[in-house]
């Protein structure tokens, strides 16, 4: 695993993709609009990249000791012994020892959201110290959350993808940000990377922020239908997602939320959700015969 490594690879899971080109075309793509992006992107991603391995190591200790706790209650006889603690503290040891987190990390795959959080947080504030108390905590959270989701039964089949990054950013812009200030963001629109960065923040449809929720759609649901599916499935719900994500932005937007890549996460997870529920049906019916 190597820390650095991962949280420049973080910059292009921003964008759904895991290789050094789109991460090092995105760094330079936020230095060109303002290097405070730059600066601040790599800042969240670091964040949260630190707590993620802070957390994992945390679980680590917590499972050895379920597991020394649960053997010597075991050998000596002691009522009140819980073999289902020690299963518990053997899966998240067994879990830490193979490297899980330490090779996502490595990935960028616990740093987009605190990427994101960065740029949220200087597009709001601009470059000082509430932006950087901002970053440090927003990206924090956002490490709490994807630590926290799987101990909460959040199911397998719906990847936290930039939902963390949505939840903490819209309440810290509604409570430090009103939204309708946001619209004075501190570096004038330009180049059409920053449009996409900016249109997490500024609203308008100009921004570019329909056009990105749009594009992760089909990305992300892309990928989702096996190969060798229906054309239809593969090619037509992908579509007809990105299509959704249009009205749901203006939904957003009317309550007066920051709609960040809200569109985007709710279209993929509704889309998941669905598909995982029709495969277990079949998965049913086949028992059934």
């Amino acid at each position: 695993m190597n820390f650095l490594r991962g949280i420049v690879r973080a910059q292009g899971q921003i964008f759904l993709q895991a290789g050094w080109g789109p991460a090092v075309f995105a760094l330079a793509a936020m230095t060109v609009a303002s290097a405070w992006f730059a600066l601040a992107a790599l800042a969240g991603a670091a964040v949260q990249a630190g707590c993620a391995l802070a957390l994992a190591g945390w679980d680590d200790a917590r499972g050895l000791h379920r597991l020394r706790e649960g053997g010597t209650r075991a050998r000596s006889g002691i009522p009140g012994h819980d073999p289902e603690s020690s299963r518990v503290g053997a899966k998240a040891l067994a879990r830490s020892r193979a490297g899980v987190i330490p090779a996502e990390v490595d990935q960028g795959l616990h740093g987009f959201n605190g990427a994101l959080t960065g740029c949220a947080a200087v597009l709001s504030c601009g470059p000082g110290i509430p932006a950087a108390l901002w970053t440090l905590a927003g990206s924090a959270v956002c490490a709490l959350i994807v630590w926290g989701a799987p101990k909460l039964s959040w199911p397998e089949s719906l990847p936290l993808l930039t939902g963390p990054f949505c939840l903490v950013n819209s309440i810290a812009v509604a409570v430090a940000v009103p939204f309708e200030r946001a619209q004075g963001a501190v570096v004038p629109l330009g180049s059409p990377v920053h449009d996409v960065l900016a249109g997490a923040v500024r609203g308008p449809a100009a921004s570019g922020l329909l056009g990105y929720g749009a594009l992760l759609v089909t990305v992300a649901l892309g990928v989702a239908f096996p190969a060798r599916g229906s054309r239809i499935l593969r090619i037509g719900v992908p579509v007809l997602a990105a299509a959704l994500t249009v009205p749901l932005w203006w939904v957003i937007t009317a309550v007066g939320v920051a709609p960040y890549t809200w569109p985007f996460v709710l279209v993929t997870w509704t889309v998941l959700a669905l598909r995982s529920r029709q495969w277990r049906a079949g998965e049913a019916r086949h028992d059934e015969r």
